[in-house]
């Protein structure tokens, strides 16, 4: 999970005369965003209700419109690191080849520190002559050859071990540019503040109905969109060599479910 994930889901059940059709719109918004605390929990924000009379976008002749969110916490098991390896030298042969020698030693350490091979995977590499202008002239100092590594830690005990070794192993010529937390798996969460969201804005509705004296409608077109985002992780943007062990603290990652339901007045 270090890209942005998203996804769209429209379900259509025909069912009563279009004169009276119902029709009920869910949009869900799955935001992750990190939260630092002790112990897990849940809370629900309250829902919000607008009883619509009007036909825009598709609403029923008279319907009852409920917002609910649902939030839930879970705890991130990994941590996603994009390392640059940099090396300048004389010639591009030498720089490359310093490359190759410093990457071979931090991948190598990363192994010995738990990480599996399909973790650690090149996301750039590039050389490139490196001039000095000062002094109102060009004068090459060298060729400058980087390659960028995205490493996946998993088990965020031995995330700060797996981070030290890579850094003692690639010296000055490391450079850790983001650390992202992140969950495994946040499907599990994802349903549980969905039906949470959910279940908030119809019994919402279902009081607002009843105040009424009608009762609500079935559901004849749901629409689904969710999206979920590491939390960057600040303090790792610049380090030096690191003398022990790293830190991690997890904290708590918060999944929250926006829904939005439009339901007919039968």
């Amino acid at each position: 999970m270090d890209t942005e994930r998203s996804g769209a889901l429209t379900v259509q059940v025909r069912g009563w005369h279009l004169a009276i059709g119902v029709v009920a719109l869910i949009v869900l918004v799955v935001a992750i965003s990190g939260r630092a605390a002790a112990s897990a929990g849940r809370s629900t924000v309250p829902t919000q209700v607008i009883v619509s009379s009007g036909t825009a976008s598709g609403a029923p002749a008279q319907g009852i419109d409920v917002t609910g969110v649902g939030e839930v916490f879970g705890t991130p098991d990994l941590l996603r690191l994009s390392l640059t390896v940099a090396v300048t030298e004389p010639s591009v042969r030498e720089s490359m080849a310093g490359l190759a020698s410093t990457v071979g030693a931090v991948t190598k350490a990363l192994r010995g520190a738990g990480v599996q091979d399909k973790d650690v995977r090149t996301a750039n590499l590039s050389v490139q002559a490196d001039y000095d202008y000062s002094g109102g002239s060009q004068r090459l100092r060298g060729y400058a050859a980087s390659q960028d590594l995205s490493v996946t830690l998993r088990g965020l005990d031995r995330a700060g071990k797996a981070i030290a070794a890579a850094t003692d192993a690639g010296g000055d010529r490391i450079r850790i540019g983001s650390a992202q937390l992140d969950l495994s798996d946040d499907s599990g969460l994802v349903g549980a503040a969905r039906t949470e969201a959910f279940g908030a804005a119809k019994a919402k509705a279902t009081a607002y109905a009843e105040a009424a004296g009608r009762s609500l409608g079935a559901v004849v077109l749901m629409q689904e969109s969710t999206s979920s985002q590491p939390i960057p992780v600040d303090a790792y943007a610049e380090t030096a060599r690191a003398s022990g062990p790293v830190p991690i603290q997890a904290g708590q990652q918060a999944v929250s479910v926006t829904v939005r339901v439009v339901f007919s007045l039968a």
